[in-house]
């Protein structure tokens, strides 16, 4: 049991590790990334209701699936090298 957790945990850091990685690799393709942001910023500023409740699901549960999926995306890298 508490090997199956420490191979759990090592494989999470690892992944983080290769995830924080590969983040900084692909630091400099960031303008191609925001690009569609921006025409996605100038068509909400058009619809204020549809923004706002955009604004309201992005505040209750953009935490939570940010952390699920960096424990997904962690472990996933790291059972794929470990």
């Amino acid at each position: 049991m508490l090997e199956s957790l420490a191979t759990f945990i090592v494989e999470i850091l690892a992944g983080l590790a290769i995830f924080v990685a590969m983040l900084a690799a692909l630091a400099g393709a960031m303008a191609v990334v925001i690009a569609p942001f921006a025409w996605l910023d100038k068509f909400l500023r058009r619809h204020p209701r549809l923004q706002s409740a955009i604004y309201e699901a992005k505040l209750r549960l953009g935490p939570a699936l940010v952390g699920v999926a960096m424990v997904v995306i962690c472990w996933a890298i790291g059972r794929a090298v470990v």
